[in-house]
């Protein structure tokens, strides 16, 4: 595909521009809105223009993650540049306070960690001209016209990392016509996590050349070596002792009612039972719908939680790791919303069942290969359609499974098959006022208690944080 662009792309590019020019004021107003309960998006405003420090040395790699999620991918792929060149000279951007913090944690001082600017020609020409870079990173589906096409005229190299391309994503491009097409002749390379995202992008134009297969980079996570010591401490430290627990990872508006709604019901059959809820963005904790019948609730800021709490809220960066390895049972969030989903490889590599709502078309092949080796199961839908908007690739028999934690066990075809969301297994708690309290909260509670139930199941999954 030439990188040459017709007159329709051009206008489009104008367009494009022009829209830039038009929510120029109101990009400042957000972030100065948002810095009201977050000082960090008002820091280094500079650098969303450009003005960033330099790094140690030009012409090294520039490695783009937008948020925490695609930072933890980042780093992977950092730490194996690193590895390769010790010497080599990284930078890496993002674009949210969390990103940014994640990424400083992860990395520390071995790389160069800026914001990225926005994408407005002369912030990006500034940007380059400090940075020099002589290859552009962007993970998964960061591409900003501008950007990529000051890249280009630069000669900078630019690869798509771990990228991945849904049905509704792939339609959203054709639509755009010959501004999507010129937009992906500006990648020099796009490697994929799966067969069916390189389709995809062969679809709209993409040359075979130039795209690779190379899996998901989320399947390089490797527990760190003294995770089950920490959890193991954190246990003690909160004297959590046998209690079963759960974990809601990365939640958001709109599910955390259903999953404490959800919690209440687990209660009612396991009264000493603990959820560990974490919210995809932490400065929200104070925020977290608690609408319903009283739960006894601790924020983890606050220091060891109350014995009695029955909710704890995560209200800082980088523990829901060290939060899957106290627990005996993940449930994934942004899934029973329309987000897509979130990683869900993490606490599946540590031996946990994963449950997951039906909305998971960001992780569509990871999600549909886990449920077909009985590590996942599906919240709130029959399983042929719980990743709405996009279908499975065929790689559901490929053995994604990372252990037998949810295999053969519990009821995990009940489940698939909608059994669990019956009324004997949310008795009493009909009053909870959540309108979803037949459905998604119903299923969630009734998978919930099952898995915790499973006595061999759960001393096995529980012996990684008591080690």
């Amino acid at each position: 595909m030439s990188g040459a662009q017709g007159p329709p792309a051009r206008l489009w590019r104008v367009a494009y521009r022009l829209l830039l020019w038009s929510v120029f004021p109101g990009l400042w107003v957000r972030l100065w809105w948002r810095g009201r309960t977050v000082p960090q998006t008002r820091q280094l405003w500079r650098q969303r223009l450009g003005w960033c420090p330099r790094p140690p040395a030009a012409h090294g790699i520039w490695v783009h993650a937008v948020s925490a999620g695609e930072a933890n991918t980042a780093a992977l792929l950092v730490r194996e540049l690193l590895r390769r060149d010790a010497a080599a000279v990284i930078t890496l951007t993002t674009m949210t306070p969390t990103g940014r913090e994640r990424g400083m944690a992860l990395l520390g001082d071995s790389v160069h960690h800026v914001y990225a600017a926005y994408d407005y020609p002369g912030a990006v020409a500034r940007f380059l001209d400090r940075v020099e870079p002589r290859l552009a990173v962007f993970i998964e589906t960061e591409l900003w016209p501008n950007t990529l096409a000051a890249c280009r005229a630069r000669g900078i190299g630019t690869l798509l990392a771990n990228a991945r391309l849904s049905a509704g994503s792939a339609r959203g491009y054709a639509r755009l016509g010959s501004f999507g097409t010129w937009l992906l002749a500006q990648l020099d390379v796009v490697a994929c996590q799966f067969e069916a995202h390189a389709e995809r992008f062969r679809q709209l134009g993409v040359p075979p050349a130039r795209l690779h297969v190379t899996g998901s980079l989320k399947f390089d996570f490797a527990a760190p070596p003294d995770l089950a010591a920490a959890a193991a401490r954190l246990r003690a430290q909160w004297g959590i002792g046998n209690r079963p627990i759960w974990v809601a990872g990365s939640t958001h508006p709109g599910e955390e009612r259903i999953v404490l709604d959800a919690h209440r019901r687990v209660l009612a059959q396991l009264p000493d039972c603990l959820l560990l809820l974490a919210p995809r963005h932490p400065q929200r904790a104070p925020q977290v719908d608690l609408a319903g019948p009283p739960l006894r609730v601790a924020l983890r800021a606050g220091g060891v939680p109350p014995a009695d709490s029955q909710v704890v809220i995560c209200d800082r960066m980088g523990e829901l790791l060290l939060w899957y390895a106290l627990a005996q049972v993940a449930f994934v969030g942004g899934s029973l919303i329309d987000r897509g989903g979130h990683n869900p490889i993490e606490p599946a590599a540590l031996g946990l069942p994963v449950l997951m709502g039906r909305s998971a078309f960001n992780f569509v092949e990871v999600a549909a290969a886990f449920a077909a080796a009985g590590t996942l199961q599906w919240i709130g839908s029959e399983s042929g359609s719980a990743v709405a908007g996009d279908t499975a690739s065929g790689n559901a028999g490929s053995g994604l499974a990372f252990g037998s934690a949810a295999s053969g066990n519990s009821a995990s075809g009940n489940l698939a098959s909608g059994n669990l969301a019956s009324d004997n297994s949310a008795s009493g708690n009909s009053d909870s006022g959540n309108s979803d309290s037949g459905g998604a909260a119903a299923s969630l509670a009734a998978a919930v208690d099952a898995l915790l139930r499973d006595p061999a199941g759960r001393q096995r999954r529980g012996a990684a944080g008591q080690a």
